[in-house]
């Protein structure tokens, strides 16, 4: 009879599969990678690197980067030269407009909520430089809290927005309306001197008057009896489930995939190891009270070369967590998050299912089952039966190479025509005027 998976057990699994996922795209081909980030950054490293000669050219030629930006612009016109990157046609009679109401929701949440174009862009930045270029589609179902002051709300608005589930009030205070009082200051003024001219009228006789007066004796009474008008400043955090569909590019060196995978669909394994904060944990639902959560996945990612070639470009310091000073906010400590997608007969039926497994260190944070892994890849070169193809990078580095070793050598060789050495006899020769370089000029012998 098939026996459950505990999570004991799936927690051992997924240790397993990503360590010999971290074997895999940790060794040759991570080198690979950094070798075609180091090519297209120009960078004179490596077998770039120039004599070390002083005066010797360290000219790098830039035809990885020259390639990869020529080819870029091309693929994304296809995808983003119209508005619609999504076009759904209907299936049957009756459907065309649910099918155009479809297609217009659906390029609005890639276009306009995800930034589309952006992805794309870093989609196949990566796949031309680094092999596969991966996105990750997934439903963000998170909390977000946003600091909300109002002013001058009057006690039916603050009735509503109290009742607001969302709204929880933090500070509040309540003081009389200016607009109010100038308006009673301003009626009380004009009674006075209604009453005034009603008075002086009564004196003369006048019996309306007289009435009239008494009436704006009351009015008067009753204006300046009346509570002020009150008006509250209210201070509240609004928690909002901010549930939507979200679209971002994976960093070549966050993306695991076991080595005998083909393709996404039907890989035994796939894990997208990436930094969070412990806020960012808390927004998503999870309850965590232990803010000294273990990561012991930074050495994995946070050393690892690509991540170290990429940021030293221009900070030498960045990838190293180590060198950072940690953050004052206990909330704002960073951890590594393993999400990986594998298949595993939890439920005991002998049917292995997809599950979703959310960890930090040896803490599991969630284990559940789900359709399947919810990213997409792209290879600008794929090789039969691999699931990592080769990149453009790799189709030009030896060019690359090739042009930067020529170049120097007729920029050193120009070097050395344009500033001769002389053979000079010790004693027979002015050396100032012969280490004084100028037109016309006269070295004594």
């Amino acid at each position: 009879m098939p026996q459950k998976i505990t999570d004991a057990e799936l927690m051992a699994r997924v240790e397993q599969e990503l360590r010999s996922a971290q074997d895999y795209i940790g060794g040759k081909l991570s080198a690979q990678r950094q070798k075609a980030l180091r090519y297209y950054l120009a960078q004179p490293e490596g077998d770039l690197a120039p004599p070390e000669v002083e005066g010797r050219s360290s000219f790098v030629s830039a035809d990885v980067a020259d390639t990869v930006e020529w080819m870029l612009p091309s693929l994304l016109r296809i995808f983003t030269a119209s508005d619609r990157v999504v076009q759904l046609s209907p299936r049957k009679p009756g459907m065309e407009q649910t099918a155009e109401d479809a297609t217009d929701y659906l390029n609005w949440i890639f276009g306009t909520q995800n930034d589309g174009f952006k992805s794309l862009y870093t989609m196949f930045k990566d796949a031309l430089i680094s092999k596969v270029g991966v996105l990750k589609v997934w439903w963000d179902d998170r909390l977000d809290e946003a600091r909300e002051e109002y002013h001058g709300l009057s006690d039916a608005e603050l009735t509503q927005l109290l009742d607001d589930e969302e709204v929880e009030p933090i500070e509040h205070s309540a003081r009389p309306d200016e607009k109010s009082e100038k308006q009673r200051q301003q009626a009380l003024e004009q009674l006075g001197q209604q009453l005034v001219q009603a008075q002086m009228a009564s004196q003369q006789g006048d019996q309306q008057a007289a009435q009239a007066a008494v009436q704006l004796n009351q009015q008067i009474a009753q204006i300046r009896g009346a509570p002020p008008v009150m008006v509250h400043d209210v201070t509240c955090k609004r928690v909002r489930r901010a549930a939507q569909v979200r679209i971002e590019p994976v960093p070549p060196e966050e993306f695991f995939i076991s080595r005998a995978a083909k393709r996404i669909a039907d890989a035994p394994f796939v894990a997208h190891v990436v930094e969070r904060s412990i806020s960012d944990l808390r927004a998503q639902g999870f309850d965590i009270e232990d803010a000294e959560m273990p990561s012991d996945e930074s050495g994995m990612i946070g050393k690892s070369a690509e991540r170290v070639q990429r940021w030293n470009y221009d900070d030498s310091t960045a990838p190293f967590p180590n060198m950072m000073e940690p953050p004052s906010d206990p909330s704002m400590r960073r951890v590594w998050v393993v999400e990986a997608y594998l298949r595993a007969d939890v439920n005991g039926d002998g049917i292995a299912e997809w599950r979703r497994v959310l960890k930090v260190g040896r803490r599991l944070l969630e284990n559940t089952e789900c359709d399947g892994p919810p990213f997409v890849a792209v290879t600008p070169v794929p090789l039969p039966h691999r699931f990592f193809g080769q990149s453009v990078a790799d189709l030009a580095m030896e060019t690359q190479k090739h042009k930067t070793a020529m170049i120097r050598a007729i920029q050193d060789n120009l070097y050395l025509q344009v500033n001769g050495r002389y053979f000079a006899v010790e004693g027979q020769v002015n050396l100032d005027d012969l280490l004084t370089s100028r037109p016309g000029g006269v070295v004594r012998v």
